[in-house]
């Protein structure tokens, strides 16, 4: 019979009470790798969703209407966070460093999940191995996107779960549970890990306190919709219905339009490349699995429940981004920091089994090999040629000085049809509110209305990323460049045309 083993689980409070000094060192440490895996990437071009926030919390703060002239599918608080870095470090090095020590809390908060559910060196482990692979680049997790920052309330959440369990005052401490995890939903939609957790958490047995499973349920919910409710209550004081379309209505033209077979195809080709980013983690998960029926926890589902539920949210995004993998990161680093000290401990107590650990060696190996000349050989703009191989990003700083000289500050320009980083690197407006490509093929009269103002001519310059009759283009847009635009610059897979400016 197994023996059940809760000697290693601790709610936060003790999860480092007293920290002796080599624990803190280590923590530092941790953080200070962190910091140190993102440096080779912070001069990378801004991409687009990242230029795209930015410009729009930049519209925020200037006084335009959220959803309305600001316009992005995104909820409150993405916005709030990137109001913040645009205020503090408005260059795409210092967006990139606002990020690494965004990521450097979750790290923290990483150690002290890790203790809770597998014990103190597994709680160091499980964070240094997400200061590590946080930033990988396969996986986009160098940029400053939801998923990435959706993870410091996700893992708050979770931290704040064994604390409800196991201490006094539980409702207060499962209301902030749920209040973590609904903060997580208002920074990505897709966030629906933490909620789950909460929730889950909330419904099974072996909590301190003797209060039903309806009354659990119930706090954490109310903890879950307050942040919405708050969400719901500023897009109601401001404008419902584009509140509405933007963050609800969008998502869902979103999948009709991107949710095709190229799109599951690119996801594919996504996850090989996230096998062999994660290879280390991946191996060191399964020796979790497999050991996790001979050493049972009171919260041994949490990692696996984790791992689902943000496989979920995933797939619930749509299009298979590069970064949407970035939300398996956090149950993958516990589960591997688990498996890796069971292999360890096997190994030490029968030496023969120490050959199970060229396993984790090797996939070690194959991701290094597939991620170390990223790190350490490569410049910014080759780093983006390897993973993106996007001409609007290799050529963004000339880019972007062309721009500046053509184009008078406060005057319009176009990009058919997505490279949001110019609008905010130059700081000169879009004629479109819409500046991604999807919205503009998705919202009803987007395309429209841009097409017209192209028309009037009413763009100083335009920006081609792709052939302007494709989706969500047609041959009018053609038309109407050729009759009052010409072509001023070009790069391989990016042009500038120009009308003259008018005294």
């Amino acid at each position: 019979m197994a023996v059940r083993d809760d000697s290693r689980v601790m709610p936060v409070r003790r999860a480092f009470a007293n920290p002796p000094l080599a624990l803190v060192v280590s923590l530092c440490g941790c953080v200070a790798l962190a910091l140190l895996c993102r440096m080779p990437f912070l001069h990378v071009p801004l991409t687009n969703d990242e230029g795209g926030y930015a410009y729009v919390a930049r519209l925020w703060a200037g006084g335009a209407q959220l959803y309305g002239h600001a316009w992005v599918d995104r909820p409150q608080g993405l916005m709030l966070l990137f109001r913040l870095f645009v205020a503090v470090a408005p260059a795409t090095a210092g967006l990139r460093l606002c990020a690494g020590l965004y990521v450097a809390l979750s790290v923290l908060l990483m150690a002290v999940v890790g203790s809770q559910l597998f014990g103190r060196w597994a709680g160091l482990c499980a964070a240094a191995l997400y200061a590590v692979f946080s930033s990988g680049p396969q996986i986009e997790g160098f940029i400053v996107d939801g998923e990435l920052l959706a993870t410091l309330p996700t893992l708050l959440a979770v931290a704040l779960l064994p604390r409800a369990r196991a201490g006094s005052r539980a409702g207060w401490w499962l209301y902030a549970a749920g209040v973590a995890a609904g903060c997580a939903l208002l920074v990505k939609q897709s966030a629906i890990d933490g909620t789950a957790l909460v929730m889950l958490g909330a419904i099974v047995g072996g909590w301190k306190e003797r209060r039903s499973r309806a009354w659990r349920l119930l706090v954490a919910g109310l903890g879950v919709a307050t942040p919405l409710a708050l969400s719901a209550a500023h897009g109601l004081a401001t404008n419902w219905t584009e509140y509405l379309d933007a963050v609800l209505l969008d998502n869902l033209r979103y999948r009709a339009f991107d949710s095709t077979p190229g799109s599951l195809a690119g996801g594919l080709a996504v996850a090989g490349s996230y096998l062999s980013e994660e290879s280390f983690l991946i191996v060191g998960a399964l020796a979790s699995i497999i050991a996790a029926p001979a050493r049972r926890r009171s919260l041994s589902w949490v990692p696996l429940v984790w791992l689902g539920t943000a496989t979920v949210g995933i797939v619930l995004g749509g299009l298979f981004s590069r970064h949407y993998f970035v939300q398996l990161l956090p149950p993958l680093c516990l589960l591997a920091a688990d498996g890796l000290l069971a292999l360890l401990c096997l190994a030490r107590r029968r030496p023969a089994a120490g050959a199970l650990l060229g396993l984790p060696l090797a996939a070690l190996l194959i991701a290094v090999w597939t991620d170390g000349p990223l790190y350490v050989e490569l410049s910014p703009i080759t780093i983006s040629q390897r993973i993106y191989g996007w001409g609007v990003y290799t050529h963004q700083e000339e880019l972007v000085r062309m721009i500046e000289s053509r184009v008078p500050r406060g005057a319009p320009f176009f990009v058919a049809y997505a490279a949001a980083p110019l609008h905010y690197l130059t700081g000169r407006p879009s004629i479109t509110r819409y500046i991604w490509r999807r919205p503009l093929g998705t919202v009803p009269g987007a395309y429209q209305a841009a097409l017209s103002a192209v028309e009037r001519a009413e763009p100083v310059c335009i920006v081609t990323v792709q052939p302007v009759a494709q989706p969500p283009g047609d041959r009018r847009m053609s038309a109407a460049m050729a009759r009052h635009y010409s072509l001023t610059w070009t790069r391989p897979g990016v042009s500038l045309y120009c009308r003259a400016i008018r005294a």
